[in-house]
């Protein structure tokens, strides 16, 4: 689509939207219509902006704009040459006004942050990209970037992620670029949308192929622990924790519309989300050191081993017969409930592992696997752009 247009008006007086000089001899009028934030929820449209602007820097810095004004044109009745950027209102006036300042050598116009956050960021982004003008902008680009990282990027997938995708892109900061596609394709539940910001067809794919294997990664390590536990690979023979895990496991992974497994390309399912559904189910993984042992709180206790075994050895002197010990399985009466109401083993089965609990305990190469994500590369080894 062609982003600037000749326009012919019958008066200087025509279009009565507020003028801001840039350029004293200016000899081109840029009009910027009335711009329409790109939100999920819309936005209430901001008024245009007329800049007066110098033909002459403009082709020095741009070719889009060279090319324009090499186009046979009349000048208007003000004697200036009029262009317009698209009706459709996509251009934020304020991210075209900082762009034209840095275009005009004007560095002291030039806000050194940028009050918008990573939203203004991205829109100058879009008019840098559409006009290509990089070079004249990249030194200003590098500071505001700076500070916005200084306060944080998102650790989570969202709008404000994706506008950092896009940004990132166009300023060619592949180190933080890596980071914020890394936390989108964790993130993100299906093919991401750019939110009215092209990212870029490659960069699409890119995210979604990540996502999709991490996905399938992820449901991989469950099937193998719902496996193991409904297969009786794991027994437990003091608790009956296999049958209490694998009940508990798979509630979780119905809830989360993780069980039965869903098919690949995996809509509506993201890495992220399948870690937040095992951290919620009770079953949480915590990181632990090699001389830890299994509890059911967070699975994962300092208590020493043989601290275990002892308490192990004097519960078997009171505990009742197996046989009365078991019961029909129903939340009333299931292993953990049971375990709770006898006074003398409620801190054993609170400090009891068993290979069904280890092996729930395995459920910790998700957090790896969150872990672990590896974003987009910008660039290659040899600095060729990627994307």
């Amino acid at each position: 689509m062609d982003s600037l247009h000749h326009v012919v008006v019958p008066s200087p007086f025509a279009n009565m939207t507020p003028l801001y000089e840039i350029a004293p001899e200016a000899d081109l009028l840029l009009i910027i219509p009335p711009y329409t934030p790109p939100s999920p929820s819309g936005g209430a449209p901001t008024q245009g902006l007329r800049l007066k602007l110098s033909s002459a820097h403009l082709s020095l810095a741009s070719r889009a704009f060279r090319t324009k004004l090499q186009q046979k044109h009349s000048k208007q009745s003000d004697n200036r040459t009029h262009l317009s950027l698209p009706a459709t209102g996509e251009f934020d006036p304020r991210a075209v006004t900082i762009v034209m300042n840095a275009l005009h050598g004007r560095g002291s116009k030039v806000p050194r942050t940028l009050e918008g956050g990573v939203e203004i960021l991205a829109s100058i982004a879009k008019v840098v990209e559409t006009f290509g003008v990089l070079e004249a902008v990249a030194v200003y680009a590098d500071r505001w970037i700076d500070g916005l990282v200084a306060k944080g990027l998102p650790r989570e997938f969202g709008r404000e992620a994706v506008l950092w995708v896009y940004a990132t892109r166009v300023f060619r900061r592949a180190e933080v670029f890596r980071e914020i596609t890394a936390v989108v394709a964790a993130g993100a539940v299906g093919v991401v949308d750019g939110f009215g910001f092209a990212l870029g067809e490659k960069v699409v794919r890119d995210i979604e192929s990540q996502r999709q294997q991490l996905v399938s990664a992820a449901l991989d390590i469950l099937d193998d622990v719902v496996d193991e536990l409904a297969d009786g690979l794991v027994p437990c023979e003091q608790f009956d924790c296999d049958s209490f895990l694998l009940g508990k496991l798979v509630k979780t992974l119905r809830k989360s519309k993780l069980f039965p497994r869903p098919a690949s390309p995996f809509a509506g399912v993201g890495l992220a989300g399948i870690e937040e559904a095992i951290d919620k189910s009770g079953l949480q993984i915590a990181r632990r050191s090699d001389d830890s042992v299994l509890t059911e709180g967070g699975l994962w206790t300092t208590t020493p081993k043989n601290t275990i075994v002892k308490a192990l050895s004097q519960s078997k002197k009171t505990a009742p017969p197996r046989q009365q010990q078991q019961r029909p399985f129903t939340p009333e009466s299931s292993p953990e409930p049971a375990a709770a109401r006898s006074s003398g083993r409620a801190s054993v089965f609170g400090e009891h592992q068993c290979e069904a609990r280890k092996l729930v305990g395995t459920l910790e190469a998700i957090h790896a696997l969150c872990g672990g994500v590896r974003g987009l590369e910008l660039e290659s080894e040899l600095g060729y752009l990627l994307y």
